[in-house]
């Protein structure tokens, strides 16, 4: 992961998930980001890669992105 980006305030890097489950992948990945990088807000994910995108998923007991 790297801080300093072109793209300003975020988060460029990449991640490799243990099932194609996004909503089962996705909430343990931002909440493991959270403390050392902030809330996270945004992610873009290639849909061609996953079988279901959810447009939301719970992270810590609330939905997520907001």
């Amino acid at each position: 992961m790297q801080r300093e980006t072109t793209l300003a305030g975020q988060l460029d890097g990449a991640w490799w998930p243990h099932s194609r489950d996004l909503e089962a992948e996705l909430p343990p990945l931002a909440a493991a980001l959270e403390d050392p990088w902030g809330r996270v807000t945004h992610v873009t994910v290639n849909p061609t890669r996953w079988f279901l995108v959810p447009h939301t998923v719970a992270v810590n007991g609330r939905l997520w992105p907001p």
